[in-house]
């Protein structure tokens, strides 16, 4: 039985940190409009609907706040560095080749 074979390819991980970025971009984007039209709709409530609706928004934000931290500070730099360590390691591999 033959060994499974693995490749490196640096431009899957590359786009996927693009696809992470564009995801992000896209959510605060979409995020944004919503709030808008949340704020022209809020105008008419009042009392205790009001309240509960920044209660709930408030947890909303953290949470997506949360998602957002995992996204920009948690998967892209563990991305890089899988590349770079890679990189590294090829760069290893191959000077071994080379010098012998």
């Amino acid at each position: 039985m033959s060994q499974p074979t693995y490749r490196y390819d640096p431009e899957s991980i590359v786009l996927g940190m693009a696809a992470i970025k564009a995801a992000h971009n896209r959510i605060d984007d979409a995020l944004d409009a919503l709030e808008r039209y949340a704020d022209t709709q809020l105008q008419s409530w009042d009392g205790d609907t009001r309240q509960k609706y920044n209660e709930y928004k408030l947890r909303w934000d953290q949470s997506v706040n949360n998602m957002k931290d995992i996204m920009v500070n948690g998967a892209i730099p563990s991305l890089q560095r899988i590349l770079d360590n890679y990189d590294h390691t090829e760069r290893i591999n191959a000077s071994g080749w080379q010098q012998g």
